[in-house]
């Protein structure tokens, strides 16, 4: 089980893009950051940038905001968010994380 620590927002949402992967050049392998240069990622399909919201390329139709949620999200934006190192030693101490997929 997740520590008991972490900060819950329960009207967080989250958004997950899948994509198929890109090849090399003979189809063979998955490529990856190290495979190609920075500057060829877009193009290679390495790294896509996230849509524009504005882009209604986002269905939000499910997912409907109650004015209590929203206050809570404004108070949610005023706090700093704890350090990285921090987060990731709290998930490697939690209970059910499968340290094999670390």
């Amino acid at each position: 089980m997740i520590s008991e620590s972490f900060e819950r927002l329960p009207t967080a949402s989250i958004l997950v893009r899948i994509r198929q992967a890109p090849l090399s050049n003979d189809g063979l392998r998955v490529l990856n950051l190290r495979d190609v240069p920075r500057k060829e990622w877009a193009s290679r399909g390495i790294w896509v940038p996230r849509p524009i919201y504005a882009a209604k390329a986002y269905n939000t139709s499910y997912y409907q905001v109650k004015d209590s949620e929203k206050e809570l999200f404004s108070v949610r934006q005023g706090k700093e968010d704890p350090p990285l190192r921090e987060t990731a030693q709290l998930l490697l101490n939690a209970e059910g994380i499968n340290k094999e997929m670390v």
